[in-house]
């Protein structure tokens, strides 16, 4: 199957293997996907959908609005093999203990807000840089949501970052209350200001960081 597309669609079973991306699925209500996706690209989004359940092993890049909104619903989500856009998990029903990425070089704003993961694995990305929360902000329609790949997110207790990483940028992981443990690899060259404000319960950043860093 070339696309998979569902639009105001109620009580199905939708099982697909080898997809090759996921187009538009919206206002559809009480549908079960079981997606063996082999790395499909989300083109399209679930938004205004309301009881679904994805149960899905890998996905490639994730678009824009992707999963956000999706009201009583729940996901489950393995590894992403590339990159993440704006909003795409933000107040989404994604669940887990971890998520891992792979061939990922650039996260979306707000990406990983309120959504319920505790470890996100960043090691096999190919990120150089972890965004600022304030240099940017978009408008969803009823919220401005400031810049920062984990902005509001309550649940994220560990992250793992990639040896390709040079910068955490201002404000990157602020506000995270549930972080406890970050990797800070050897390629990091400067943490700018503010990088780990508002982090209460943080209480490893590993090793590499007791070298020297620029920190701000």
């Amino acid at each position: 199957l070339n696309k998979l597309i569902v639009d105001r669609c109620n009580n199905m079973d939708i099982y697909c293997d080898n997809i090759l991306d996921i187009g538009n699925n919206q206002y559809n209500e009480n549908i079960r996907y079981s997606l063996y996706t082999n790395t499909a690209n989300v083109t399209g989004t679930f938004a205004n959908s309301y009881n679904i359940q994805l149960d899905m092993d890998t996905l490639g890049s994730i678009g824009n609005d992707a999963f956000t909104g999706m009201k009583n619903s729940k996901m489950k989500l393995t590894s992403i093999n590339g990159n993440i856009g704006n909003l795409a998990f933000y107040d989404s029903p994604l669940s887990q203990d971890i998520i891992a990425l792979h061939n990922c070089t650039s996260l979306g704003i707000s990406c990983f807000g309120r959504c319920n993961v505790k470890d996100i694995d960043l090691s096999q990305s190919s990120i150089t840089t972890i965004p600022a929360r304030n240099n940017a902000s978009i408008y969803d329609g009823s919220y401005t949501h400031n810049a920062g790949a984990f902005t509001y997110n309550d649940t994220i207790e560990s992250i793992e970052l990639p040896e390709s990483l040079r910068l955490i940028d201002q404000y990157a992981f602020a506000q995270l209350k549930s972080l406890k443990a970050v990797t800070i690899p050897y390629g990091v060259t400067e943490i700018r200001k503010g990088a780990f404000y508002g982090c209460d319960n943080l209480i490893s950043l590993g090793e590499p960081v007791m070298r020297f860093v620029a920190i701000s």
